[in-house]
């Protein structure tokens, strides 16, 4: 590691080696609520290893994408206006493989609104039964209320000062 760089000292040379290793894909397809395909919506990939990015693609037609990424343990992501999000489960790719994600089928979704009395205090999160964190609540105008949530089972929970702490499943 170089350290001390300043004008004046000895020239640093940076070497970049380029990965010649094939790339591993990632594809599938992506359809909104009414079954359509979510032509040019978009579709991210997130690499969770350290140092790591994230890669974009444009849905097709036909409501199909590919995503070449490098070897990574990778999730996909898609957020189209009107429906709920859809995040998935972080996959390991190696050089040259592929992960088919198959059909995402997006949903409309719904919002949770907790009348809380306007309490500013009260902190409130979503998760699912088995602890993974979906959302939080939101309060531009009380009162709190989710982005659009997929169906399913969820928990809420709820903290603050002078309250003692609850976990409400719906």
């Amino acid at each position: 590691m170089q350290s001390g760089i300043g004008s004046g000292g000895a020239e640093v040379v940076l070497t970049l080696t380029r990965e010649t290793a094939a790339r591993a894909r990632i594809t599938g397809r992506v359809l909104l609520a009414d079954g359509k395909p979510a032509t040019g919506e978009e579709v991210s990939a997130g690499c969770t290893d350290a140092r790591r990015f994230s890669e974009e693609c444009v849905v097709g037609t036909d409501g199909e994408f590919a995503i070449d990424v490098p070897a990574g343990t990778w999730m996909l992501g898609v957020t189209v206006k009107g429906h709920a999000g859809f995040r998935s489960e972080a996959q390991r790719l190696e050089f040259g493989t592929t992960w088919n994600a198959g059909t995402i089928h997006l949903d409309r979704g719904g919002t949770v609104r907790v009348n809380d009395g306007e309490r500013p205090t009260l902190g409130h999160r979503i998760v699912t039964p088995d602890g993974r964190f979906v959302a939080v609540l939101h309060t531009p105008l009380p009162p709190p209320r989710s982005d659009l949530l997929n169906p399913g089972d969820y928990v809420l929970l709820i903290h603050g000062s002078q309250i003692a702490a609850q976990a409400i499943p719906f």
